[in-house]
């Protein structure tokens, strides 16, 4: 029986700047809402409503992020807090 590769070996986009797995966002060097301290082998996912998954299976950390930004509307704030906050954690620990 063939073994699964893990979410974060496999980049289906290596075109884009955001890295993306079969259903996952995957680290990317330039790129990535986890932040810069997450390790390569990082995924997660993001949702509209400001949601964030991520998992460091190096680290062995878990991040999920519930926000609402549909509530104040659809400013970009959440882009930017969802980065800091996974550094934030990161470095933390």
């Amino acid at each position: 029986m063939r073994k699964c590769s893990k979410p974060s070996e496999q980049n289906h986009t290596p075109f884009g700047l955001e890295y993306r797995g079969l259903g996952w966002v995957v680290k990317s060097p330039e790129l990535s809402s986890c932040g810069d301290l997450f390790s390569a082998q990082a995924y997660g996912h993001t949702g509209f409503a400001g949601i964030s998954m991520w998992f460091d299976p190096e680290a062995q950390l878990h991040v999920i992020l519930l926000t609402n930004r549909v509530h104040y509307g659809s400013e970009p704030h959440i882009i930017r807090l969802r980065a800091r906050l996974h550094n934030l954690i990161r470095a933390s620990l």
